[in-house]
């Protein structure tokens, strides 16, 4: 059945019937992944100085979200033999090889019940001379269910994971001083992007595999030659608005479906990350991240490697193509294509306002913002933070250079402007004003220099009468404004 055939109403039975693999294979699967770590962590250096310090499962049967009909596994070897990152990528082109040689001796005793084919060793796109992995598949005697396999050696510079605990930041000081090309590590990190994703709601793992059941089928289906964005990149995409849009165990599938489709749609202006395991507020490392987030869009940066965007290949205009084919009657979420923050806006009077912004927005950006929400002029703002003492913002940089985050006040300082004031004899003179004083704190001023009470005088400025109970900058008055003086007769009436 196609997708656009399966009615609203039963697109979550679709998913259990159609998507989810059987539970007979999970299993079956599942014993042979469980032996073949077993043989790596026992047999396949033994007699060897370098030892297998762990084995972890990744991918969508490691992370829970694998589809019937061809899903993946990374089984990512930690070998003691790798001291660093450097280590890794020079070593590991022979580490494979003989990882082949020892399973090919192996490999019908690790089968059983379940057919495995003959690993093959997988060449690396952007370095064929440096393979990066050993991939195998498994398939199931009795059905057309299978799973992708790859295996990889990597460096354990995680060591022990303790869940919800970041790494020791030097971690990352260290990958980014490689200087090595996006996501070449990325292996390393297996665990926490499996975590990252493995701990969503049992609700969300559904619609992860229906977009991912949407992209091989609409998508990638006829597409061969064609490079395509990471299934990893949307994964991660469908966290994001879930996150955004809902953030609820119990949600409607439909309506999450057609919203990540629209998020495709809109893929030029994406840009996503999260701090989970990394700190944008560490010097090094979020200088290092605001460039990264400064580059062209789309921006999906991985969230356990900040080197690997993982947005950053494929033809997103292709997904978009085929999102746009895709009719679903169904309300989408409130979901913006960047990550923003919320943060208040409050002036010296007392008023304040919640602006929702990028934190890689420029300071002259928001005031921009502040402009349009409060018509005082940009170039009358002088905004402020207090931290350690009142830091004064800069033009040029950036939100986040100031460390301003989530529920963060910004203090707004107008600054003194001179204006003109022409009287009713045609005599210009000059006032300094503040645009957040009153037209009748004004006045006062104009009757101590023109000599004309208060009560006497009509301003004009634009076409409008400044009324006493208003601002200046109710008026939009900008520097080096002209406003006009006439006077109104005894009785209170206004001559013509």
């Amino acid at each position: 059945m196609e997708l656009h055939q399966v009615p609203l109403n039963q697109l979550d039975k679709y998913i259990t019937d159609h998507l989810q693999p059987t539970k007979e294979f999970q299993e079956k699967a599942g014993d042979a992944i469980d032996r073949i770590c077993t043989f790596l962590r026992e047999r396949c250096f033994s007699g060897s100085p370098t030892k297998v310090l762990k084995t972890v499962k990744g991918g969508s049967a490691g992370k829970g979200t694998a589809l019937q009909n061809g899903s993946d596994a990374d089984l990512v070897v930690f070998l003691s033999c790798f001291s660093s990152y450097t280590q890794q990528w020079n070593d590991r082109c022979q580490i494979i090889e003989e990882i082949r040689i020892t399973l090919q001796k192996c490999w019908q005793s690790l089968a059983f019940d379940i057919n495995i084919s003959e690993p093959k060793v997988i060449p690396d796109k952007r370095n064929p001379f440096n393979p990066r992995s050993l991939s195998f598949t498994m398939k199931s005697t009795k059905k057309s269910e299978s799973i992708e396999v790859d295996v990889l050696p990597a460096y354990d510079v995680l060591g022990q994971v303790n869940f919800g605990t970041k790494p020791d930041p030097q971690v990352y000081v260290n990958l980014i001083k490689t200087q090595c090309d996006p996501g070449d590590f990325s292996t390393c990190f297996t665990e926490l992007q499996r975590d990252f994703v493995k701990r969503r709601p049992t609700k969300l793992k559904s619609l992860l595999r229906l977009v991912k059941h949407w992209y091989k089928r609409y998508v990638k289906q006829g597409r061969e030659g064609q490079e395509l964005p990471a299934k990893y990149a949307l994964e991660l995409l469908t966290i994001y608005v879930w996150e955004k849009g809902s953030g609820k165990e119990d949600f409607k599938t439909e309506e999450g479906f057609r919203t990540v489709l629209e998020v495709i749609c809109n893929y030029k202006h994406i840009c996503i990350y999260w701090t989970e395991y990394y700190d944008i507020q560490h010097e090094f490392i979020g200088k290092y991240l605001k460039k990264q987030l400064s580059g062209e869009r789309p921006i999906i940066l991985d969230p356990a490697d900040p080197t690997g965007n993982v947005a950053s290949r494929g033809r997103w205009d292709l997904l978009a193509e085929e999102a746009k084919k895709l009719s679903i009657a169904a309300n989408t979420w409130d979901v913006k294509v960047t990550v923003t923050i919320q943060l208040t806006v409050k002036f010296m009077t007392g008023e304040s306002y919640t602006f929702s912004v990028d934190p890689f927005m420029t300071v002259t950006g928001l005031k921009s913002q502040i402009e349009q929400r409060t018509e005082v002029s940009k170039c009358l703002q002088k905004l402020a933070v207090q931290q350690n003492g009142h830091i004064e913002l800069e033009d040029g940089r950036m939100l986040c250079d100031y460390n301003i985050s989530e529920q963060s006040t910004v203090a707004v300082l107008v600054k003194s402007m001179q204006i003109f004031l022409k009287n009713d004899k045609g005599v210009t003179h000059t006032y300094t004003v503040h645009p957040l004083e009153t037209v009748t704190d004004f006045k006062k001023k104009v009757e101590k220099v023109e000599k004309v009470p208060v009560d006497q005088q009509r301003l004009l400025y634009g076409g409008r009468q400044l009324e006493d109970g208003h601002k200046l900058y109710d008026y939009n008055i900008e520097p080096e404004s002209t406003i006009f003086l006439t006077l109104r007769l005894r009785g209170g009436s206004i001559p013509y």
